[in-house]
């Protein structure tokens, strides 16, 4: 079987797939090469929203790139002749011709979902947004959870098509053959999980919402706390891969740390394995990050920061970690912040074992099956598919 696998921010699920396959032959492919054809055509303001591209006025816009894509798609195809297309996503409207095309000469095109943690707000309304202008249109689609099937059902995707495999890239975390162990000598890292000022504030109320005073508390603690303890501690801050505003943050950080901070490190390559960070972390911290759930796997502590005023307001719209407080550490005010980080350079945290059983409920919600055979899984759902 030939596997052409489109590369979106999928390059720890394309590392599990490829290190598993011995069957198959494969090959990846970036997904600018569609994006890149898409800007020569469409504003840029297209690309902003789930919407953005449907609107009547790029009507015309939508059929010249259609017969680009057309013209492109005979060169791929003779390049390597695939049997099925693997994606992280169909909701990318750049992709959606080519994903027609090949069907229609007989193809067969697979969804591996990236996406992991739905926020109550994107179960709802999300998944309308999607069913309107971006529903599901490949043959088959691989999703980490009960719960993330349930989201595809919501936006019109049918059940029958939507198998529950678990994420390839999570194997990892019970496999530590792969673990890339950094020595420590004697020093403890910190692991904060940066995030952009509006995640997953929902598009109506973002003007009025944003969580920039949470964030900066959050890492002046953490930076007076690394400078304080310069000789055991090390910090690292890991932005989102599509974090808005980088420069900015980088900034205050550096104000904040001065130069002579070399305990402190921010990750300014996007394509830095996460998973390797939180191994190689002694204490992960964040705010609405699927990174927490991945934690959840490891016998570390964990701690959520969650005394933003406007949780009072978009709490129920989030995803509910502040419910979680028999699983990880959940700080209600910037004292309790303070506290628990020294509690964590005196005495550890260490989880219990209930602690334990209780993270693996929660990842097995958000994030699936925890037996580190996701992998297989996703082979099994492409043999089958391949044979449809």
């Amino acid at each position: 079987m030939n596997i052409l696998i489109l590369n979106h921010y999928f390059e720890q699920d394309m590392e599990a797939i490829l290190s598993f396959n011995s069957l198959h032959k494969i090959r990846t492919m970036e997904y600018g090469f569609f994006r890149s054809e898409a800007l020569k055509i469409f504003p840029t303001e297209a690309f902003a929203s789930i919407e953005g591209c449907s609107d009547q006025k790029y009507a015309q816009l939508r059929d010249l790139y259609r017969k680009k894509i057309r013209k492109l798609s005979g060169s791929l195809l003779h390049e390597f002749p695939f049997d099925i297309f693997v994606i992280p996503s169909d909701s990318f409207f750049y992709i959606r011709d080519f994903i027609r095309y090949v069907q229609g000469i007989g193809k067969k095109v697979v969804v591996v979902q990236k996406e992991t943690t739905i926020s109550p707000d994107g179960m709802v309304n999300d998944s309308k947004k999607i069913a309107k202008y971006l529903p599901f249109i490949s043959d088959y689609m691989a999703v980490c959870s009960e719960r993330h099937k349930k989201f595809w059902i919501n936006a019109g995707a049918k059940p029958d098509v939507i198998e529950v495999t678990g994420q390839p890239r999570f194997d990892f975390y019970v496999q530590p053959q792969k673990w890339k162990i950094e020595e420590k000598k004697g020093r403890r890292t910190i692991l904060f999980f940066s995030y952009d000022l509006k995640a997953y504030i929902p598009e109506d109320r973002g003007k009025e919402f944003s969580w920039k005073k949470l964030r900066e508390q959050t890492e002046q603690i953490l930076i007076e706390f690394a400078k304080k303890n310069s000789l055991k501690v090390d910090l690292i801050i890991k932005p989102h891969p599509q974090q808005q505003g980088r420069n900015a943050e980088i900034s205050f950080i550096k104000a904040m740390a001065g130069e002579k901070a070399e305990n402190v490190r921010y990750i300014t390559n996007s394509n830095v394995d996460t998973r390797q960070l939180i191994v190689n972390s002694d204490i992960i911290v964040g705010f609405q990050s699927t990174a927490l759930i991945e934690s959840m796997l490891l016998r570390k502590p964990i701690i959520y920061t969650n005394w933003a005023t406007e949780f009072q307001y978009l709490g129920r719209d989030m995803i509910p970690f502040s419910e979680y407080s028999k699983a990880i550490h959940c700080c209600n005010s910037t004292n309790e912040f303070q506290t628990l980080l020294s509690e964590f350079l005196n005495n550890g945290l260490e989880p219990s074992d209930i602690t334990m059983e209780n993270r693996k409920s929660i990842f097995s919600e958000h994030l699936g099956p925890v037996d580190g055979e996701s992998t297989e899984r996703v082979f099994k759902v492409l043999e089958k598919v391949k044979g449809i």
